[in-house]
């Protein structure tokens, strides 16, 4: 299971680089300033979720795999990924490769979700 949150963690981070990359890309997108900070406010917005999971996954995996609030974390990075990929084909313009990068990231994310094990309850 440690191979599994470090392989999750590290494709999180990577997904963390391609989003400051693409901030930098729509800083230069001919679009009115309106949408093109409301496109940056949601990459931002996007790019610290994932930060945070990569966080989770990397640094503090134990408690990822043994609270209810790390299950909740794995839970919602499986459904960012998911309907990520979705969302590839209802609005956008279907990349396969977009759609299979975003399933394999959501369904590490359910694969650990199935592993957590919370032990005592912590209050």
């Amino acid at each position: 299971m440690r191979a599994l949150l470090i392989v999750t963690g590290l494709l999180n981070a990577a997904f963390v680089m391609f989003h400051v990359f693409l901030g930098l890309q729509i800083a230069h997108w001919p679009l009115p300033d309106l949408f093109r900070g409301l496109m940056q406010s949601f990459n931002v917005g996007g790019t610290l979720v994932l930060a945070f999971l990569t966080f989770a996954l990397l640094v503090r995996g134990r408690e990822v795999l043994g609270t209810w609030l790390g299950a909740a974390a794995l839970a919602l990075g499986a459904l960012i990924y998911i309907t990520r990929a979705v969302e590839e084909f209802i609005w956008l313009a279907g990349d396969i490769k977009i759609t299979a990068a975003c399933v394999v990231a959501g369904l590490l994310h359910i694969v650990l979700f199935t592993g957590v094990r919370v032990t005592r309850p912590v209050t």
